[in-house]
């Protein structure tokens, strides 16, 4: 039986010694490094929470000396995506303009030796949205990467919601097209530390009546502040609990951005991938389902394994050319 999340044609070599590299993710508080085979598949891993700002080059190079002893057996070359290729990283590498291809990507990464470390750091990707805007990606091309390795990427849609500021990234069966950023957990969480709604949102949100509620009142339209305050007044009137009422703020918002980030008019709608934190990817699935759309949740680390390989193979193949 075909392992959807496989990459096409991959080599299947598992041998650790002669096959493995190292691929490290580095945000702006989060380091996730791991050791994958050839064909994507995740060997050994770590993940530590670090503040990238808070580290000069020399604790930065260090770290990175640090993860290549953990795994001395892996092939010379380091792969590094995320903030790590911004200004404040360890070197920084400009965006790949959209549309792009993960050969693209691979041939845009910035290869240099540093302190004995051999080094690749992948550019992230820019556009100009569909709504016009001008947009920046960095780390998110590795699990776009990922799904264009796995041959589902035709008219797709990779939602990315790893934290702060989600990405909607549209996809062909070989390429990135263009993608877009929304605010909206950052939003919420500015809601629930900050505003008068916060009473109401220090419990946990979950998919069912009140969440609902929210998502369908935001998508049928209306303004977003308006609609917030309805969470409020709901609670005050009891057609729904202070508990229910985080669940419902996620719908307001999810909701809202859902309406908006989907393409809409233009042809086959897309298949759906949603990824990111386990508190809220589930959610934004929920609501694409809500909608009628194929949503599939993934495995964010997987994708991203996935990604890495397919990477460093395209790498690999444009150096035998």
């Amino acid at each position: 039986m075909r392992d959807d999340w496989a990459i096409d044609g991959g080599s299947g070599e598992r041998s650790v010694n002669n096959a493995t590299f190292i691929a490290v993710e580095w945000g702006t508080a989060r380091v996730r490094s791991r050791l994958l085979t050839a064909s994507g598949e995740i060997v050994d891993s770590t993940v530590e929470d670090v503040r990238l700002a808070e580290l000069d080059r020399s604790a930065q190079i260090g770290r990175l000396h640090r993860v290549r002893a953990r795994w001395p057996e892996a092939s010379g070359i380091m792969w590094l995506a995320g903030m790590i290729g911004s200004p404040m990283g360890l070197e920084p590498v400009p965006q790949l303009p959209c549309p792009a291809t993960p050969a693209m990507i691979a041939a845009h990464g910035r290869h240099l030796p540093i302190d004995g470390l051999s080094l690749a750091i992948l550019p992230g990707l820019s556009c100009v949205s569909r709504f016009g805007d001008p947009d920046f990606l960095r780390g998110e091309e590795v699990s776009v990467a990922g799904l264009i390795g796995t041959g589902r990427s035709e008219n797709a849609l990779l939602l990315s919601v790893p934290g702060m500021h989600g990405k909607w990234i549209e996809l062909s069966a070989s390429r990135v097209e263009r993608f877009h950023t929304a605010m909206t957990v950052e939003l919420y969480r500015v809601l629930a530390e900050r505003s008068i709604l916060a009473p109401l949102m220090a419990t946990s949100a979950q998919d069912g009546e009140a969440f609902r509620a929210g998502l369908s009142r935001s998508i049928e339209g209306g303004a977003l502040a308006r609609l917030l305050f309805s969470a409020r007044t709901a609670v005050l009137s009891r057609r729904f609990s202070e508990e229910e009422a985080a669940s419902y703020l996620w719908g307001v918002l999810i909701g809202s951005d859902v309406r908006d980030g989907l393409p809409r008019g233009e042809g086959v709608e897309p298949r759906c991938f949603v990824t990111g934190a386990d508190d809220v990817a589930p959610l934004f699935r929920a609501a694409l389902d809500h909608m009628g759309m194929r949503v599939e949740l993934v495995d964010d680390n997987r994708l991203s394994a996935i990604g890495f390989a397919k990477i460093r193979q395209a790498a690999v193949q444009e150096e035998l050319a």
